[in-house]
């Protein structure tokens, strides 16, 4: 066991050019670390990390007060990493962890307690590297609470059979590259991304600023009271979309507002969105002045249930359907372009529906007013699915 009060741990360096490490701190095994109100700065490869090599050998480390800061890139063994924690356990409570090269804080196959702490930063010394991701897990079970991650590469990335809590946070600021959105094997400026076989459950979080898409779902998303806004393209111009739900993912949203993104607010691709209390707000062109969809349907396999949400202000369809079905009931469409495009198939109706998975139903008590088109059809360009592992 170790106890770090009041300390500095700076600067450590490999033994020798070619070799790698100059790690900070290392826990190896069944170790214990308790780490209050230091700094852990300027070490290469990584700033801390708690390794094992199973679940039977994990170490346990709690973290309190601290910095973790400025870890550089290890070109030997590939690294750059502020906290890592494998086959342990991680406890990160009113600390800032920041301005690491390649991950601030990464978790395989661990148990993750973050809680009121920062995570963010954008330098790196090395220029094959593109800045931070802010949070990366694998495997790992996480309690995400009072967060903050700003300016990072990516927000959070959510792999493997990841399960996460997120309550109460904030991602905002991603970056973008001229090279697109996916980069050397690494996405670049999506806010928050699920891997098919992650779970994220979300409250009172807000997603601002981001490039390319706010929220990126392969996996099962449930969020309440979420807010997507100013969502952009990435520097490649593709994007700029709230929410993205693709191959066999779904998203749950209750209470949620997904406001002046661009090219769409929602879009599903082979994937089910459940969407009730919400709005969909001044959804604009992207930069090529396409698009500008409020919830975008396109595939044969896309599914959405849409009831007491508001679809407002778009600058293209308010919902586009281009294969697969909708229903929409107790809604609101109102000053669009057009409320309501379908195409490739689908057809629109008036009632609850038919239970076929092309029909888009529109009932009776949803409300139509300012759209300069109320209802259309025939081709449209449709933006592209984004690339998920």
């Amino acid at each position: 066991k170790l106890t770090l009060t009041n300390s500095i741990v700076r600067n450590a360096h490999p033994i020798g050019d070619g070799n790698g490490f100059g790690w900070g701190v290392l826990g190896s095994g069944k170790v214990t670390l308790d780490i209050e109100q230091s700094v852990i700065s300027g070490n290469q490869g990584f700033g801390l990390n708690m390794y094992a090599t199973a679940v039977g050998n994990a170490g346990k480390a709690t973290v309190n007060g601290s910095l973790i800061k400025g870890t550089t890139f290890d070109p030997v063994n590939q690294q750059g990493i502020g906290i890592e924690a494998s086959y342990s356990s991680l406890d990160l409570e009113n600390s800032t962890v920041t301005d690491n090269d390649a991950e601030d804080i990464y978790g395989f196959d661990d148990t993750t307690k973050i809680v009121s702490s920062t995570i963010g930063g954008t330098s790196s010394t090395d220029p094959s590297v593109l800045g931070p991701i802010g949070l990366l897990l694998y495997g790992s079970s996480a309690t995400l609470q009072s967060l903050a991650v700003i300016g990072t590469r990516t927000g959070a990335e959510l792999q493997s059979t990841t399960t996460a809590e997120l309550d109460d946070s904030l991602f905002s600021g991603t970056r973008s590259s001229s090279l697109g959105y996916y980069v050397q094997g690494n996405y670049v400026g999506v806010g928050v991304l699920l891997e098919t076989k992650a779970t994220l459950t979300s409250k009172n979080t807000a997603i601002l600023g981001t490039h390319t898409v706010g929220l990126l779902t392969a996996g099962n998303a449930t969020v309440t009271d979420l807010l997507v806004q100013g969502t952009r393209a990435g520097g490649d111009g593709v994007g700029g979309r709230g929410a993205s739900v693709q191959n066999g993912g779904s998203l749950t949203a209750a209470a949620s507002a997904f406001i002046d993104n661009s090219e769409s607010g929602i879009a599903v691709a082979d994937a089910a969105l459940t969407l009730t209390d919400s709005i969909i707000d001044k959804t604009s062109f992207d930069p090529a002045g396409q698009y500008g969809i409020g919830i975008l349907l396109f595939s044969t396999t896309s599914a959405a249930t849409i009831s007491t949400t508001t679809l407002r202000g778009g600058a293209g369809p308010a919902l586009a359907v281009s294969g697969g079905g909708a229903s929409v009931s107790k809604s609101a469409f109102l000053d669009n372009s057009v409320a309501v495009y379908v195409e490739r198939g689908s057809s629109l109706v008036e009632g609850d529906g038919t239970g076929d998975p092309m029909t888009v139903a529109i009932s009776s008590d949803t409300v139509f007013d300012g759209n300069t088109t109320r209802v259309a059809s025939g081709s449209i360009p449709l933006p592209p699915t984004l690339k998920t592992p």
